[in-house]
């Protein structure tokens, strides 16, 4: 999507959120002291390489981490009307999926193998709504048709290996959407299928988001992947967000060097060009990073970057970048 959605209410605030994870190999920190924000009917792609804390983002929106490996402080998480801070175990059997729903990676995981797709369909319902045996096949076959599953009442009496990898994530789509949820997580929901279910796949949430809109997270390690879908797009990397943009700006002017970077590798695949590799590597996440953690691989990178508080600026409305050279006009980074 080329433009921002018109502003709407905002669904969920976040400020100075840091995730550590208890590990046999020591404590790491996968997220460090992020804030931002997401308006209702929104989609945002969260965008970054494998490591960069995407996913324990994510999964902490909805209270998956394990609660003895996970350790999370924040000065606010706000969704809708509930601080998410301070939920009760019952109270998040509530909100989880009736009001966040969540699409993993892989299908053949997510599914219950020994359940039929119409059992497993209906069970947010069942956990969540009163219904009838016949209002609930009823729901299920709407949702069906919605995700483009054919002859719906067959495939309910089926199981999950019965199914294609393509028919396995529209199902677990269904499943995540059947309960109307007001926030839809989706992570890296078409890494396991090939091009054309990929485009397939993101043309399905396209569709189901412009009939029944409803905010959406989308983390992918593909840059190209928000482009038709996304309204805005954040940039992570070593548990931090480097940059925050609506999609089109992002790709048009890219105000940090690391998202130069990935849009310079993306432009390059497929081309007679030779593919240029970052240097070094990520940063040690045992330690919290308080300046740029991309400095050690920045070619545009000096003294101050490796003593600088990592600070995010507003350059343009929506716009944000941590790169503070960007931001004092001393480098200008060419699309």
């Amino acid at each position: 999507m080329s433009t921002i959605i018109q502003k709407q209410k905002k669904l969920l605030s976040i400020k100075n959120l840091t995730i550590c994870l208890h590990t046999r190999h020591g404590d790491i920190f996968p997220v460090q002291n992020i804030s931002c924000g997401i308006e209702e009917h929104e989609i945002i792609g969260i965008v970054g390489e494998s490591g960069s804390g995407k996913s324990v983002f994510a999964l902490s929106l909805a209270h998956l981490l394990p609660e003895e490996m996970a350790h999370i402080e924040a000065d606010e998480i706000k969704f809708s009307n509930y601080d998410l801070k301070n939920l009760s175990k019952r109270e998040w059997q509530k909100i989880r999926g009736a009001m966040i729903s969540y699409v993993f990676q892989d299908s053949l995981v997510a599914l219950n193998p020994h359940l039929t797709v119409g059992y497993q369909l209906t069970e947010p319902l069942q956990i969540h709504y009163k219904y009838s045996s016949e209002k609930l096949k009823q729901i299920a076959i709407e949702y069906l048709k919605a995700v483009q599953i054919p002859d719906p009442e067959l495939q309910m009496k089926r199981y999950p290996h019965h199914l294609s990898g393509g028919m396995r994530q529209r199902i677990a789509i269904a499943m995540a959407l059947i309960s109307k949820p007001k926030l839809l997580i989706a992570d890296e929901p078409t890494t396991a299928l090939d091009a054309t279910l990929q485009a397939q796949i993101l043309d399905l949430f396209k569709k189901l988001h412009e009939e029944k809109p409803f905010t959406m997270i989308i983390i992918t390690h593909d840059l190209s992947l928000v482009a038709g879908l996304c309204h805005r797009v954040w940039i992570m990397y070593a548990g931090n967000i480097l940059e925050t943009a609506p999609v089109d700006r992002l790709f048009r002017n890219p105000l940090h060097p690391y998202t130069h970077a990935l849009l310079s590798l993306k432009r390059n695949i497929g081309s007679r060009k030779r593919l240029q590799s970052l240097p070094g590597k990520p940063p040690d996440l045992k330690t919290l990073i308080e300046r740029c953690p991309f400095a050690e691989r920045c070619p545009y990178a000096v003294e101050k970057c490796y003593v600088q508080p990592l600070i995010s600026t507003e350059i343009e409305p929506l716009h944000s970048t941590t790169c503070w050279r960007v931001t004092n006009n001393e480098i200008e980074l060419k699309a």
